[in-house]
């Protein structure tokens, strides 16, 4: 997956979580992209497992 679509996906989920009310403050974004996948890439399934974004509430 290429880095500046990671980078959209998850200022997208920064953006709604602030849009609710959570602090800049609190959110910390960091992409990984196929460095820490959770699932196999080898059907639709585990591709679209691995289409995701993680992330931490301090």
């Amino acid at each position: 997956m290429s880095k500046p679509l990671l980078e959209k996906r998850a200022k997208s989920v920064v953006n709604y979580l602030i849009s609710k009310g959570i602090s800049q403050n609190r959110l910390f974004l960091k992409g990984y992209g196929e460095n820490k996948p959770i699932d196999t890439n080898k059907s639709e399934a585990g591709i679209a497992n691995n289409r995701r974004v993680e992330f931490t509430i301090r």
